[in-house]
């Protein structure tokens, strides 16, 4: 006689299953998820599944633009969030804000964000920063351990960090630059020389200093990724100048896992002696580019990729835009490759260049320098990884209750 089939429950389902059902759930209901016994503790935490999690949430339609200002404060409003499918709509309030230590120091700027994790910065001094790490998705947040602070120099210090990750290696880390100037107002001067590069690592908790010099051609380096699309693939980048003047450029690269930097020409095409371009490096479909904005031909744009990476020969106009009839200031590429700018006098919007469709925000910039705002796309990440010896600010279960505004968004999909 054959035994009664097993009822099918979800403790029983097979984990390939079970993980296709749970992956569509938000990482803060995993979290929860993650209490109720080893071995769905197990499931979630697992590398594979973690990846898993954050491809689909990187492609979900569902895309929130935060916009955040350099200077901003926790204590205010810092940001606003808004569904890039409708940007007119703003969902601020569906992102919680974490509780930041050192609150004597309010000011903030934001470094950079990658796989989920936004590194930001409070500010203490010119040669002091107070650098933290925050998975909003999780409510956690990492303060990082103090840099060695530069005080035996005489003159005016410019310091400059960069966030990225090293797939090889599976880390995050910081990258801090800074350089030695004779003027106090360092975004209009070059460099005199630059100091020794410091790099934090997430998953050994400590800074270091790296064998590794700063190129000492480069006279001016512009901390420029405010869509912050870069970092993802194991290299951070800079937009820099070879020449007193600031007329020549160049990109530098870092390599996050052999911790090298290396140069990578301009196309020959864009090397501009006149400044008749503006240049702005981003990414685009994962790879390198640079969006050159021809101020004298009114509206017209130019995108350049390098089609194999370090290859200088490999760089290619991959489409042009001569659609805009009017000046504007051009952000970059969204991870979806939806073109950020802002026309001159009017609102903050994306062009698809696929649809050949313009999404305005309803929304004008305060910027009033480039470098003035950064734009970071949420998203909903199960990404963490911090030493045991360093202290992560979690937050209670309560505060992991799903909202009605997540709730909606979650019957969406």
């Amino acid at each position: 006689m054959a035994s009664p089939q097993q009822p099918t429950t979800i403790e029983n389902l097979p984990n390939k299953l079970l993980s296709n059902i749970l992956i569509r759930l938000l990482a803060k209901q995993l979290a929860q998820l993650r209490c109720i016994s080893k071995p769905w503790n197990g499931l979630l935490s697992q590398p594979s599944f973690i990846k898993s999690h954050l491809d689909r949430s990187v492609h979900n339609n569902d895309e929130i633009l935060m916009i955040f200002y350099k200077g901003f404060s926790f204590k205010s409003k810092p940001f606003s969030a808004h569904l890039t499918r409708s940007p007119h709509i703003e969902v601020t309030s569906f992102i919680k804000l974490p509780s930041i230590p050192n609150s004597d120091y309010p000011l903030c700027g934001v470094i950079g964000s990658v796989n989920g994790l936004i590194c930001f910065h409070n500010f203490k001094s010119q040669r002091e920063y107070v650098i933290h790490i925050w998975n909003p998705s999780l409510s956690a947040l990492l303060t990082l351990p103090p840099y060695s602070s530069p005080s035996r120099y005489d003159g005016y210090i410019d310091i400059i960090f960069r966030f990225g990750f090293d797939p090889k290696t599976d880390d995050y880390k910081v990258v801090k630059l800074a350089s030695l100037s004779s003027m106090e107002d360092t975004r209009f001067c070059t460099v005199d020389s630059w100091l020794p590069v410091e790099v934090y690592s997430m998953r050994s908790g400590d800074w270091k200093i790296i064998p590794e010099r700063f190129p000492v051609f480069v006279t001016r380096v512009f901390d420029l990724d405010e869509v912050c699309v870069d970092g993802h693939d194991g290299h951070l980048h800079w937009l820099g100048y070879i020449d007193e003047e600031m007329l020549q450029e160049t990109i530098i690269a870092f390599d996050l896992n052999t911790e090298n930097f290396t140069e990578i020409p301009f196309p020959d095409c864009l090397v501009d002696y006149n400044n008749l371009r503006i240049n702005v490096l981003g990414v685009l479909a994962g790879k390198i580019c640079l969006i050159s904005y021809i101020s004298h031909d009114e509206g017209n744009i130019e995108v350049w990729v390098m089609d194999e990476y370090g290859v200088a020969d490999s760089w290619v106009k991959h489409r042009r835009f001569s659609r805009f009839c009017c000046q504007l200031s051009p952000f970059g590429f969204t991870l979806k490759n939806e073109f950020l700018y802002q026309p001159h006098n009017s609102y903050l919007a994306l062009y698809d260049p696929i649809a050949a469709k313009v999404k305005s925000f309803k929304f004008k910039t305060k910027a009033s320098f480039i470098g003035d705002v950064k734009f970071v796309q949420y998203v909903d990440s199960l990404v963490w990884l911090a030493p045991s010896d360093c202290a992560t600010s979690w937050c209670n279960i309560a505060s992991l209750q799903i909202s009605k505004e997540e709730s909606v968004s979650l019957k969406d999909e």
